[in-house]
């Protein structure tokens, strides 16, 4: 597309206020083309395949998700963006719209700024999978092939193995989706950790509808939330949303129910083990910084000490030098100058136990700082253990392991 070149928008509304809202709205941002109804709108779309498509839900005669299905069946529009616009908020409503083929659901009224930023993301989106699809039809083909042959039972277990050699969340996603792609099953991925909320397809960015639907349906108790050829399944870590169960294959489709826990909740222990593993090298990587300004402080500290020590001696004897000089000389009686003398004598006495003291102190300070040195080695010892366990190797994770396995 030409980058001077306008996108183009179909606004399908019967309610003339929203549609000037709506024309306000984009006029210097996108091109735009109205339609007052159902059937007004399929004629359009067919005749211009704009390039996202505005559609209203609450509509006399053929309502918005008629009108969507009609688009998605039509070979000319299916592949066009649809945005439903509707008053009524519920997840209900937003499933039946998810169900009929929509990308996002703005519900009025609405805000300008929404309606463009959702518009900027699904444009975006478009083209960012358009420039991706080559490659990822070339990954596709690649993964089914190199899995050919392999029974389920197979795929599944060499599935299940290979999640404990991941290390990154992104990989572990990519792993699971696939996995599903060997079934012919599309899918995408929510992995719930305690910073992030991360959402993976196969190619460019989940859907702003299939987040909502991910999200919300996680938050509840069950296991399985079936809605047309679309299942989602839940574990605490983690949700999979399969695009395209075969309702056609009722033994297919009842194998693949029995067989999707099994991997998901394989990938949900791998979340979990991961969520922890980063935690302990997040961890091992404070206490290391910890133990470092703690060596450092007590070896300054001990230094500072041995060096009080050797002023405090040097001024000691430079009193004692002088007195020796000036006592003689100060006229005192012999018992007098014996008084002044034996009390330096025993006031330097108890310096040197003092000393003696901070020689303690400083052999104190070495096993503690030998002591710091010892959990420091044992952290460091330990994240490289986890990180063994994990399959970590140098250059990065091992991502390509061989899921062609033949059990029968």
């Amino acid at each position: 597309m030409n980058a001077q070149q306008k996108l183009q928008v179909l606004i399908v509304d019967d309610d003339k206020l929203v549609q000037k809202i709506v024309l306000r709205t984009l006029k210097d941002v996108y091109d735009t083309i109205v339609a007052s109804n159902g059937e007004e709108g399929l004629t359009q779309a067919q005749s211009n395949h704009p390039d996202v498509i505005l559609l209203d839900v609450e509509m006399e005669g053929m309502n918005g998700y008629i009108v969507c299905e009609q688009l998605k069946q039509n070979e000319s529009t299916k592949d066009i963006p649809v945005i439903f616009i509707s008053g009524n908020s519920s997840i209900r409503q937003r499933m039946l719209g998810y169900e009929a083929g929509g990308i996002d659901y703005i519900v009025k009224p609405f805000e300008q700024e929404e309606l463009l930023a959702k518009l900027s993301v699904i444009t975006n989106a478009q083209e960012t999978s358009s420039r991706l699809k080559d490659e990822a039809d070339v990954a596709s083909a690649t993964a089914i092939q190199a899995m050919q042959g392999s029974s389920e039972l197979g795929r599944l277990m060499s599935f299940v193995d290979s999640t404990y050699r991941m290390t990154e969340y992104n990989d572990l996603a990519m792993r699971l989706i696939n996995a599903m792609k060997s079934f012919q099953l599309n899918c995408c991925v929510y992995i719930k950790t305690k910073a992030h909320d991360l959402f993976f397809c196969e190619v460019g960015e989940v859907k702003p509808l299939e987040q909502e639907l991910l999200v919300l349906l996680s938050q509840s108790d069950e296991r399985f939330h079936d809605f047309g050829c679309r299942t989602q399944v839940n574990y605490p870590n983690i949700s999979m949303l399969v695009k395209n169960m075969p309702l056609e294959d009722r033994s297919t489709y009842g194998r693949y129910k029995d067989m999707l826990p099994h991997i998901v909740s394989a990938v949900d222990t791998q979340v979990k083990n991961l969520i922890t593993y980063k935690a302990m090298v997040s961890q091992t990587e404070y206490l290391a910084v910890s133990f470092k300004m703690v060596n450092e402080t007590l070896a300054g500290l001990t230094t500072r000490l041995q060096d009080n020590e050797n002023k405090c001696l040097g001024v000691m004897r430079l009193m004692m030098d002088d007195l020796d000089k000036r006592v003689p000389g100060m006229g005192l009686e012999d018992d007098q100058e014996t008084y002044l003398l034996d009390l330096i004598d025993e006031s330097m006495t108890q310096v040197i136990e003092v000393m003696d003291d901070s020689c303690t102190i400083r052999q104190a300070y070495d096993s503690v700082m030998r002591h710091l040195s010892l959990i420091g080695d044992q952290q460091q010892n330990m994240a490289e253990e986890i990180g063994a366990l994990h399959g970590e190797k140098e250059g990065g994770s091992d991502t390509d392991v061989d899921m062609d396995v033949e059990l029968f």
